[in-house]
């Protein structure tokens, strides 16, 4: 969330001021990968992957601070050319600030926030302003990234304008919002939207409308809700979405061009966004689901249905064909049915489509030896039959991941798999095996504790939610 955002309004506490808390968490993993195609062998993947997650806080009795780093860096040890650019990875790197005398905040940095209408993460700034326990105002700008392996691009900045309404009691949240990008000196998007939350003992509910002004359509209206019915959840969900979001920039996909403002002069027939709309399907997504907990036994089920509409042919990229895929799963799962801490469960799972229907039973279990071993055996098969052309594959999966945990901050880790698959052809088979290897640890270093996710006493009578 973006500074300033608020939760329900809490009651006035005792004032007390909290020192700087940090918390350190680090992870080293080696992973590698082996496959074998009709006798051909090769390793896609090898390497150590390190992630690192820093954070540190302060509540201060006016002012509340924090600074977040969250990167990822992959030795490889392939030298393939195809991870060029892609081995460090940084998610968020930002500085929060908030005053709770002026009621204004910002954060600075990478970050993401969606409640402003930003599409991913971007590297800029969030002004927030708070006039009442029940309002706020924001502004966000800076320069918008595609993936968090990117560095901050000067050819795409964007702005927009947020506010948040919350009643007296919290249980409705509505956050509106106004969001324009440009690309290359295009206007990339210009969307109107906003969301909603209601929560009550029973029922959550949440909705969100995005409506790209500049391209007259409905980029995204979803409908969530979660429902409590004695000893029953009921949870169901309609979204239709344009897939991938529209904006100016889909008009790129399938081109030799870099830059929008390059294809703009070569194509002189079609506008760019009528070729981003010819890119752009709609996906229309139905979930329904429930589950229900009887003594240590629970189970659930859920269907979904998604539509998927054809693209149109233009500019020489040729368009996708509709699609529609029923997915339909069961699944029961129990705690300590091997004893304590132990954990088994077992799930069927259908999908139908116009291409193929896949049928495929998943068992997962864990195992506790004392407070320090964990065990995780898995098996997975995948049966698929293509109805176009009539072939048959086959897929097992089975694996193991044993845990040690020492203490509560750090943590050993071993996992390992092997896959085998076969296709059934007309004229022949074709059979793939394959093996991964996962090994490393977690560790939590100077954990900050409960100070640092649930807010220090404050005179404040509003208190802004936690990142």
């Amino acid at each position: 969330d973006g500074p300033g955002k608020s939760a329900s309004k809490p009651a006035a506490v005792a004032t007390s001021t909290v020192g700087w808390k940090n918390s350190v968490q680090f992870a080293q993993f080696y992973q590698r990968q082996s496959l074998t195609v009709d006798g051909r062998s090769s390793v896609p993947i090898n390497g150590l992957i390190n992630d690192l997650n820093l954070m540190s806080r302060r509540r201060g009795e006016s002012l509340d601070q924090e600074f977040r780093v969250t990167m990822s860096y992959l030795a490889d040890f392939t030298n393939n050319e195809r991870l060029s650019g892609r081995k460090l990875s940084t998610s968020a790197a930002y500085w929060d600030v908030y005053s709770q005398t002026l009621n204004m905040g910002v954060r600075l940095g990478r970050q993401s926030n969606w409640e402003t209408g930003a599409l991913g993460r971007f590297d800029g700034a969030a002004f927030s302003y708070r006039p009442t326990d029940n309002l706020a105002l924001g502004l966000t700008g800076g320069f918008l990234i595609d993936t968090s392996f990117d560095s901050p691009d000067g050819e795409r900045p964007f702005f927009s304008f947020s506010g948040e309404y919350i009643t007296d009691s919290g249980n409705l949240e509505v956050r509106p919002f106004f969001e324009q990008q440009q690309a290359d000196g295009v206007i990339d998007r210009q969307a109107l939207g906003a969301s909603a939350q209601y929560y009550s003992e029973r029922i959550m509910l949440f909705s969100l409308v995005d409506y790209v002004l500049q391209h007259s359509a409905l980029n995204n209206i979803t409908l969530t809700g979660n429902f409590t019915l004695g000893r029953s959840q009921l949870n169901a969900s309609y979204e239709h979405r344009m897939s991938p979001y529209l904006t100016t920039r889909n008009a790129l996909m399938g081109q030799t061009f870099d830059e929008l403002t390059d294809m703009e002069e070569a194509l002189l027939e079609l506008s760019l966004e009528e070729i981003a709309k010819d890119r752009t399907a709609q996906s229309d997504t139905l979930r329904l689901g429930w589950n229900r907990r009887f003594g240590v036994w629970t189970f659930s089920a859920d269907i979904v249905l998604n539509d998927f509409s054809s693209t149109e042919t233009s500019v020489d990229v040729p368009g996708l064909e509709p699609h529609q895929t029923l997915y339909s799963s069961f699944q029961v799962r129990s705690a300590d049915i091997f004893g304590r801490g132990s954990y088994s469960g077992l799930m069927l799972r259908v999908a139908d489509s116009d291409t193929s229907d896949t049928t495929s039973l998943y068992w997962d279990n864990r195992f506790a030896f004392g407070a320090r071993w964990f065990v995780y055996p898995r098996v997975r098969v995948d049966l698929r039959n293509f109805s176009q052309t009539g072939d048959e594959q086959t897929r097992v999966r089975p694996t193991l991941r044993v845990d040690y945990r020492m203490g509560r901050r750090i943590r050993l880790e071993l996992e390992s798999g092997y896959e085998w698959s076969t296709r059934s052809q007309a004229s022949r088979d074709i059979d793939m095996t394959g093996c991964f290897i996962r090994a490393g640890y977690r560790a939590n270093l100077w954990p900050c504790g409960r100070l640092c996710s649930v807010r220090a006493g404050t005179r404040s009578a509003t208190a802004r939610r936690d990142p």
